[in-house]
């Protein structure tokens, strides 16, 4: 998936979640799903719940991490794509 193309998603509502230290742990209401996520996911997904189009997402964890987006780009996908099959970001039918 070539999530650089992916301009509109919403975020879940039915997340809840809390920060243990590094760790942020989340809670999905909806089907009682629980996911643990480490610094930089968690990174990540503070990003995802502002609902910024990817490639802003991307040139904001470049400048936060001093990184070249062909650094991060495999792992960003990897991540994004995963909180997708989970439910915690819901794209456009028209996305898919």
């Amino acid at each position: 998936m070539d999530i650089i193309k992916i301009e509109k998603y919403e975020f879940n509502k039915n997340l809840m979640f809390r920060d243990i230290g590094q760790v942020r742990m989340v809670y999905n209401k909806a089907n009682g799903d629980m996911y643990e996520l480490n610094d930089v996911g968690k990174d990540i997904f503070v990003l995802l719940e502002q609902e910024l189009p990817m490639r802003q997402l991307l040139k904001k964890l470049c400048d936060d991490y001093d990184a070249e987006v062909n650094d991060i780009l495999e792992d960003v996908t990897e991540f994004v794509v995963r909180m997708i099959e989970l439910g915690a970001i819901i794209l456009p039918i028209d996305t898919m």
